[in-house]
């Protein structure tokens, strides 16, 4: 069965990208850009959101990176990656329906999202 990341980049929108076999810490400093930061999900009113894992580079506000996600509690600036945790409490991708709806509620938080006329 194929497993899936999720990326998005700022004013683009997420995008599903195959996992690879290992998702070791090289592979996630690379998709986010530096220094890895996980951004706790628990909270999150989308369903889809409430148990993966969203990465993002944690000096991104410092890098002066712009804006990607905007939650009622957190501005995400910079390159985002999205995970799940196995049983062992390691990194692995996500099934396809599962990154899919992933992938549309990061767009719908996305921070450069436009509001539709009433």
């Amino acid at each position: 069965m194929d497993l899936y990341v999720v990326t998005k980049n700022p004013g683009e929108p997420a995008q599903l990208v195959a996992a690879p076999p290992q998702l070791d810490l090289a592979y996630l400093k690379s998709r986010v850009g530096g220094f890895v930061a996980v951004l706790q999900t628990d909270d999150f009113i989308a369903e889809a959101l409430q148990s993966i894992t969203l990465r993002m580079d944690e000096d991104a506000r410092a890098k002066g990176l712009e804006a990607n996600l905007k939650f009622e509690f957190d501005l995400v600036r910079g390159p985002v990656l999205v995970t799940i945790k196995n049983a062992k409490d390691e990194d692995r991708g996500l099934h396809r329906e599962h990154a899919e709806a992933v992938a549309k509620a990061l767009n719908y938080y996305s921070a450069g999202r436009r509001k539709r006329a009433s």
